[in-house]
């Protein structure tokens, strides 16, 4: 993957309204007029929470891929919102995102038990049969 402007192939940018990536800060303000995004952004109103128009499709499946609507069950979860609140989880969440190595990085993250807790609460709704 690149940057959609100008094919970099840093990535340090993801656009919140569609899954696109950019290498800059530029690239990301460049992104954010044009296509999907600049129509997204004139159609937010202020006064209520922005929606997500993204449609999540699943450009090839392999057997770890979790449906979409599966995902969706996670938004329901009250304990994976309570573990959430803890800013330390949200800090792994947010290094493994950024990480260019995200397997280092969840290797590390496994180590640490509030991180195994919401992973496994997370597993617990997308496979609950295991």
């Amino acid at each position: 993957m690149s940057c959609v402007n100008c094919d970099q192939k840093i990535m340090k940018y993801r656009c919140k309204r569609c899954p696109e990536f950019t290498c800059s800060l530029a690239c990301h303000k460049q992104h954010e007029t044009v296509d999907c995004c600049a129509e997204v952004a004139t159609h937010q109103i202020k006064s209520k929470p922005a929606q997500s128009t993204y449609q999540h499709t699943v450009p090839f499946k392999t057997v770890d891929t979790v449906e979409p609507q599966k995902l969706k069950e996670l938004e329901k979860s009250e304990k994976l919102k309570d573990l959430l609140r803890n800013p330390h989880l949200r800090e792994y969440l947010v290094q493994i995102d950024k990480s260019p190595d995200a397997w280092k990085a969840m290797k590390i993250a496994m180590l640490e038990p509030l991180f195994i807790e919401f992973a496994n609460e997370c597993l617990n709704i997308v496979e609950p049969d295991l």
